[in-house]
C-alpha cells in the first residue's frame, strides 16, 4: 500500500513559515505508530518537549493527531524534531511561540513475514508569528545545524561510518546543497551522499556565499539514512580561525628553523634555473660543486613567507632560487646548527629543473 499525501494547511492569521519541509527524525524506529498515523484521516501535528530524553535533553517529540471515529482524538508518538533545531527551539524563546503544520506524506507499506521493508517520509512546516520572524531567522543560537540527508546515495553510505568528516557543496545555480565525503578516496561527483534538506539550504548558501563554512561529520548512520552535524562557522569566525592556524603554523617553523638540528646525513633538494641562466650556454653540468647564499636568521623569521635561498654557481652567479619550503627549512636548520653544506648538482632535467645532493658535515672547533 503507498500512500502519498501533500498537504496545503491554512496558515492562521498572522503566522509565516519560520522553516520548511522539515523530514520527521527517527520515523524509521516508530513506525507502526507512523503507519497507524497516516491511514488515519483529520490529521494534524503537535510538538511536545522530552525533557527526560536521556540522550538530548533539548528533544521536541512531534506527536501526530487525528480525529478518532467515535470521537476524541487519536495521539501517536512518530518522531522527533531536527536535533539542531530543536536546541535552538528549546533553549530561545520560541518553543512556547512555534507549531507544525503537515507538508507532505510518502509511505509505503511494505512488510514481509511481519518486517518492514518499506519506506516512510513525514514532513512538517514549523509556523510562528509573523513578528518574531527576523528574530527566529538570525538568532546566534541557531548555529548547530542537524539533519537527516535527502535523497540519500545509498551504495555510498555503505562506506561511511560515524565520525567522519563530510562536506558541503553548493550547486552553481544555488538550487541546492550537496553533501560529500571523500572516504575510500572518493573525490568529486563520486563521493555524492545526498542533499541538505530543503528548509536549511537557503541559509547555509547565504552563508557559505558571505565566506562561512561548515564543521560537518556523521554522527548516526544505517543502510537507508544518514545523520550530519554541521557547526556553523561565520565569515568573522573563519578568518580568527585561519589567522589562528596561520600563527600555529608559523611558529612551528620558526621553532624548528631556531632549535638545534643534527641532520642524519645526505640530502637530495630540487630549484629550477632562471630562464636567462637556461638560454645561455654557461649551464650547470652534473658533478658541479655550487653553493647557497641566505639572510640572517632574524631576517627570516620576521618574514615567514619569504623562506628562499640563492643558489648561486663559483662565479656567485644566480642559478635560481630555493623556494620549496621544506628544503629551505631543512637547509636553514643546518646553517643555524653550524653544518657546512657540500652541494652537488646530480641531474639537470630538460625542463630546467635541476637536482641538487646536499653533504652535511659539522663545523671544525678552533681552540
Amino acid at each position: 500500500m503507498i500512500i502519498y499525501e501533500s498537504y496545503n494547511q491554512a496558515i492562521p492569521s498572522g503566522f509565516v513559515v519560520f522553516d520548511s519541509d522539515m523530514m520527521v527524525a527517527g520515523i524509521n524506529h516508530r513506525v507502526k505508530e507512523a503507519l497507524t498515523f497516516v491511514k488515519a484521516k483529520n490529521l494534524w501535528l503537535e510538538f511536545e518537549r522530552d525533557y527526560t530524553n536521556p540522550s538530548d535533553s533539548n528533544a521536541i517529540k512531534i506527536i501526530g493527531c487525528s480525529k478518532a471515529l467515535l470521537g476524541g482524538i487519536e495521539r501517536h508518538f512518530i518522531g522527533f524534531v531536527p536535533r539542531g533545531i530543536a536546541k535552538y527551539i528549546s533553549q530561545s524563546k520560541f518553543y512556547d511561540k512555534v507549531q507544525p503544520i503537515l507538508s507532505n506524506i510518502l509511505a509505503n507499506d511494505y512488510t514481509v513475514e511481519n518486517i518492514f521493508l518499506g519506506n516512510i517520509e513525514i514532513k512538517f512546516h514549523i509556523i510562528g508569528p509573523v513578528e518574531l520572524y527576523q528574530t527566529y531567522q538570525t538568532a546566534t543560537a541557531y548555529n548547530e545545524l542537524i539533519f537527516h540527508l535527502n535523497s540519500v546515495n545509498r551504495s555510498i553510505l555503505q562506506i561511511c561510518e560515524v565520525g567522519d568528516i563530510v562536506s558541503l557543496w553548493v550547486k552553481p545555480d544555488k538550487s541546492g546543497v550537496v553533501v560529500f565525503t571523500n572516504k575510500g578516496g572518493l573525490m568529486g561527483g563520486e563521493g555524492k551522499m545526498g542533499y541538505v534538506p530543503r528548509h536549511l539550504q537557503e541559509r547555509i548558501i547565504e552563508n557559505i556565499s558571505k565566506g562561512g563554512l561548515y564543521n560537518s561529520e556523521i554522527i548516526s548512520i544505517s543502510d537507508e539514512s544518514c545523520e550530519i552535524k554541521n557547526q556553523e562557522l561565520t565569515p568573522e569566525e573563519v578568518k580568527r580561525i585561519g589567522q589562528e592556524a596561520m600563527d600555529r603554523y608559523y611558529k612551528r617553523i620558526a621553532d624548528e628553523i631556531s632549535k638545534p638540528y643534527k641532520p642524519k646525513g645526505s640530502f637530495n633538494i630540487n630549484f629550477g634555473l632562471m630562464e636567462e641562466v637556461r638560454k645561455s650556454r654557461k649551464k650547470p653540468k652534473n658533478g658541479d660543486i655550487i653553493h647557497i647564499s641566505t639572510r640572517e636568521k632574524e631576517c627570516y623569521l620576521s618574514n615567514l613567507d619569504d623562506l628562499e635561498i640563492d643558489i648561486l654557481d663559483r662565479s656567485d652567479r644566480i642559478l635560481g632560487k630555493l623556494t620549496f619550503r621544506t628544503d629551505c627549512i631543512r637547509i636553514l636548520r643546518c646553517l643555524y646548527s653550524d653544518y657546512l653544506l657540500e652541494i652537488k648538482v646530480i641531474n639537470i632535467h630538460k625542463n630546467g629543473l635541476v637536482a641538487l645532493s646536499v653533504t652535511p658535515s659539522k663545523k671544525a672547533i678552533i681552540q
